[in-house]
C-alpha cells in the first residue's frame, strides 16, 4: 500500500476542509447487487487511510439502510469526516419500487434529521453533513432536467 494522501480543499469561504476525492456510498449497500460489507469497510477504511473524509449517502438508498450501514465508520472518525447526504427523493414505505420529488420544508427537515440520526446513532454530533436537494421539475428550467424528468417518469418513478 502507498503512503500517499489525496490533497484538500475547503467547502465554501468558512467550511471544513476536506479531502478533494470524495466516496459516494449507495453501491455499499444498495443498486448495484447485492453487497458485501467486508468489503465494504476495507473500501471506507482504505479511502479513509489515503485522505477522503468527505462521504456521500442519502436516505432513499435502502430506505435509510446505507446511513445506517455507515454508522460505526462515521462515529468512529466523527471528528475528522463531512457526511454528504441528499433527500427529496422519497421512498414510500408500503411501495418500495415507488419514487416520490418532495421538496417540502416538513420532508426536508425530516429527511435530514433522520439522516443525522442513521449516520452518526444519536441526534447531537458533532459531524458536519452537509445536504443537497434534487431540484424540483416545475422550477428548473434546465434543458437536462427537462431530457432527464420524462424518462424518469416514465420508468418506475411516480
Amino acid at each position: 500500500m502507498t503512503a500517499t494522501t489525496i490533497p484538500t480543499a475547503r467547502l465554501g469561504a468558512a467550511g471544513p476542509e476536506v479531502g478533494v476525492q470524495g466516496l459516494g456510498c449507495m453501491g455499499m449497500s444498495f443498486a448495484y447487487g447485492p453487497s458485501d460489507a467486508k468489503q465494504s469497510q476495507a473500501a471506507l477504511d482504505r479511502a479513509f487511510e489515503l485522505g477522503v473524509t468527505l462521504y456521500d449517502t442519502a436516505d432513499a438508498y435502502g430506505v435509510g439502510e446505507n446511513e445506517r450501514f455507515l454508522s460505526p465508520f462515521f462515529k468512529a472518525h466523527r471528528d475528522q469526516l463531512v457526511i454528504a447526504t441528499k433527500f427529496a427523493l422519497s421512498i414510500p414505505p408500503g411501495d418500495p419500487t415507488r419514487r416520490v420529488i418532495r421538496n417540502d420544508r416538513p420532508y426536508i427537515r425530516q429527511a435530514v434529521e433522520g439522516s443525522l440520526q442513521r449516520s452518526t446513532s444519536t441526534s447531537s454530533t458533532s459531524t458536519t453533513c452537509t445536504a443537497a436537494t434534487r431540484p424540483s421539475p416545475s422550477r428548473t428550467p434546465s434543458a437536462r432536467w427537462r431530457n432527464w424528468w420524462p424518462r424518469a417518469r416514465s420508468s418506475t418513478w411516480a
